[in-house]
């Protein structure tokens, strides 16, 4: 029955890492922005990881994108006006 258990655990333990290395591949494009993400204390790769998947990434970050800008107000209760250009 141990053995049963253990050998349960180890498939288990070897589908979360598959699960975590699939956002982690994801983050090859924004290296900079994920980097960024794990000085922030509490925040590890995986939590960078799903921050950026959850607000996405916008390739200028002088005018983030409309999308990912609402969704940050949202969560953060900001209430601002951008500059218009």
């Amino acid at each position: 029955m141990l053995k049963h258990i253990h050998a349960h655990i180890q498939t288990l333990q070897r589908e979360l890492a598959e699960i975590d290395d699939y956002p982690l591949a994801a983050m090859q494009p924004y290296a900079l922005a994920h980097g960024l993400l794990q000085t922030i204390p509490g925040i590890d790769e995986i939590g960078a990881a799903m921050i950026l998947i959850e607000i996405g990434v916008t390739s200028d970050p002088q005018r983030p994108s409309e999308p990912c800008s609402r969704i940050l107000d949202t969560t953060t209760g900001a209430d601002y006006e951008r500059p218009r250009s």
